[in-house]
């Protein structure tokens, strides 16, 4: 399968906008996908291009990669603009980000783990993502 690094991160941004707090919301532009607060650019991360990139790599360790990169970029994004750990679990840590992939779906989370995650992300279908 070859996989769209711009519906990559369409689905991935559709998914983190569900979960981020008010009054942030979280938008793809082609491959990179933004944080914003009032319409006003907070940041984001460009790693969903790693998809793009055939460098001997498997399309499963490049999604991951690009999954985790994305999570880390916009939750460090959220967490300076709220001033406090996002998500947190019960102890006020962050969760971190965590992705799993399996039967043809993208499983992205934030938590030590995806049974003690802080927040689910909805998976990701590869015929959503695929070219």
């Amino acid at each position: 399968m070859r996989a769209s690094s711009r519906k990559f991160a369409r689905a991935l941004a559709e998914r983190l906008g569900e979960v981020v707090p008010a009054p942030l919301t979280v938008s793809a532009h082609g491959s990179d996908i933004s944080l914003y607060a009032a319409a006003v650019l907070q940041g984001g991360s460009a790693s969903a291009r790693l998809l793009d990139e055939e460098d001997g790599r498997s399309l499963a360790e490049r999604m991951q990669l690009a999954v985790r990169g994305v999570l880390d970029g916009i939750q460090d994004c959220v967490m300076e603009y709220l001033r406090e750990e996002w998500p947190a679990d019960r102890s006020g840590r962050s969760g971190l980000a965590g992705v799993r992939i399996e039967a043809n779906c993208v499983y992205p989370w934030y938590g030590e783990s995806e049974t003690d995650a802080v927040i689910r992300l909805r998976p990701i279908g590869f015929a959503e993502i695929q070219q």
